[in-house]
């Protein structure tokens, strides 16, 4: 009886020290979260948020800097499998606005929908 009591006891502890963890993790994730130049109180407050796009391998991709710092990278077209780029520079450009637009409404992450595409004629 004693070693059933003792095995229980170790499950507990090792499921609090799990959770402690874990928590831990959260808590470093929000701090990390928070110390990035963007506030998410108010993204476009003091931020100089801009755009800039690249030719790559597969079409053309974006940047998005927020305060000079790459906040995203994005070679492929969001929202499709695959690794497409963008067919032309304006497509890329109209995606890369159409994030700062999200960036600016506080919307973390700011993702793309299929459907946002078709609106800004990126696909059919």
């Amino acid at each position: 009886m004693a070693q059933k009591m003792t095995t229980r006891k170790r499950i507990a502890t090792a499921g609090i020290i799990i959770i402690v963890i874990a928590a831990g993790a959260f808590m470093l994730f929000v701090a990390k979260l928070n110390s990035n130049s963007v506030s998410l109180d108010n993204p476009s407050g003091n931020s100089n948020i801009r755009t800039s796009t690249y030719k790559a391998d597969n079409g053309w991709g974006y940047d998005i800097y927020v305060d000079d710092e790459l906040l995203i990278h994005q070679p492929d077209i969001p929202a499709l499998v695959g690794n497409r780029g963008f067919e032309t520079e304006a497509d890329a450009r109209n995606v890369a606005e159409l994030m700062v637009g999200k960036i600016r409404k506080n919307i973390f992450p700011p993702a793309v929908t299929i459907e946002e595409l078709k609106e800004v004629g990126v696909v059919e």
